[in-house]
């Protein structure tokens, strides 16, 4: 699996034809259909490979999720909205102004965001009766 966009801080990782081993940084910018996979399989992939960070790109809302690598696994570091400055804790020299990478034309019907209204939800009990919650 590729990520969108990766950062190799060390020159000989670097390949002819490929990294050889995991990047320092790995980014993935969700659509309606990779979200899942970039969340959750990539996510436990790169986790296991001992990527350091994991961004994850939402164009809307937009924003930038940053995960950091603790004891195996990926534990949000900061998340950081469109009018707000991103900071890297693997690059704390890193700044990027996420207005000018958000600056991109909302279709009329994204520029709300939706709601989604459920009724009540059903449950089956370990004898076997329907219960419904309010």
């Amino acid at each position: 699996m590729q990520p969108d966009l990766l950062v190799v801080c060390n020159p000989d990782q670097i390949k002819p034809t490929h990294i050889e081993g995991p990047p320092r940084l790995a980014i993935e910018i969700l659509s309606p259909s990779t979200h899942l996979q970039d969340r959750y399989r990539k996510m436990d992939l790169f986790a296991r490979c001992g990527v350091q960070e994991y961004w994850v790109v939402t164009p809307f809302p937009s924003m930038v999720e940053i995960f950091e690598l603790v004891d195996g696994g990926y534990r949000v570091w900061k998340a950081f909205a469109r009018s707000e400055t991103l900071k890297s804790p693997s690059f704390p020299a890193l700044s990027i102004e996420l207005d000018g990478v958000f600056e991109f034309p909302l279709e009329p019907d994204e520029r709300e965001m939706l709601r989604v209204k459920e009724g009540p939800a059903e449950y089956r009990t370990l004898d076997g009766k329907v219960v419904r919650r309010r």
